[in-house]
């Protein structure tokens, strides 16, 4: 398992180093078992069988900055942690994604943009290296929010804060060049800022997540697939002043075998 903090160290643990148990079992703290440096938070985890110079890895910054490492490059670990990206004074690492070298990448940010392109704009570079910019921000104060690999037989669901949600083929986010403003993937001005974005199959569940803990598990075939400019369609229910802060996707496990 690797582990990428907000800094861009990155810790990498054999699995079986974590104790196994079931849902109701007491957990304990990822910083028992990692060496972490102090105000280091996990921003992405990434599990892999080998060290293969066949993957690569994609990150993306919340201020919009790209790289691509290849994954051979990580073999060597410490226990204290190696870099895997530079990050510039108020950056953070946000995401980290696995590719095979033929991807396409979706980068979305938190006023609603969001750019597509091939990971060949991104030249494998060292790890002790900062990256390039993989979009700009046409909006002040905007930062990137989801990272996600492009999959033809998925779909990208984008949320905001206000519980709209919307399901629209990859096709509709046309590729461009690296570096550029984007097109808009949500409009902002009646819903608030995006919450997240996931890219789902009709066979995915997804935990929608809000400010005040509410949790609501929710099938994706439910969230009909619309147009990347249409509104949206309402996800979940919010109380009063109550917002939508995040989603992720649930992986099923057999409850006999837990």
């Amino acid at each position: 398992i690797m582990f990428f903090m907000n800094n861009g160290r990155v810790y990498v643990e054999k699995v079986y180093v974590f104790p196994e148990g079931g849902r109701s079992s007491k957990v304990r703290s990822v910083a028992n078992l990692l060496a972490l440096q102090k105000e280091e938070n996990i921003a992405a985890i990434i599990c892999v069988k080998y060290f293969t110079s066949e993957q690569h890895l994609v990150m993306a910054t919340r201020k919009g900055i790209t790289k691509k490492t290849n994954l051979s490059d990580y073999s060597n670990p410490r226990k204290g942690g190696i870099i895997g990206i530079k990050i510039i004074e108020g950056d953070s690492l946000m995401g980290v994604r696995l590719t095979n070298g033929e991807n396409d990448i979706v980068l979305v940010t938190r006023q609603g943009q969001s750019i597509r392109f091939h990971e060949s704009d991104l030249r494998d570079q060292g790890r002790a290296t900062q990256g390039v910019t993989g979009i700009r921000f046409k909006h002040e104060g905007d930062y990137v929010e989801a990272i996600e690999i492009v999959d033809s037989e998925a779909t990208l669901l984008v949320a905001n804060e206000s519980g709209i949600g919307k399901r629209s083929e990859f096709d509709d986010y046309r590729r461009q060049n690296r570096g550029g403003s984007g097109i808009k993937a949500m409009d902002i001005k009646t819903g608030g800022a995006v919450a997240g974005a996931l890219s789902v199959r009709d066979e995915d569940e997804i935990m929608l997540l809000t400010k005040s803990g509410q949790t609501v598990r929710c099938p994706v075939r439910d969230i009909r697939i619309i147009g990347r400019v249409t509104q949206g369609v309402r996800l979940v229910n919010l109380a009063k002043r109550d917002k939508l802060v995040g989603l992720a996707k649930i992986v099923e496990v057999d409850e006999e075998e837990a």
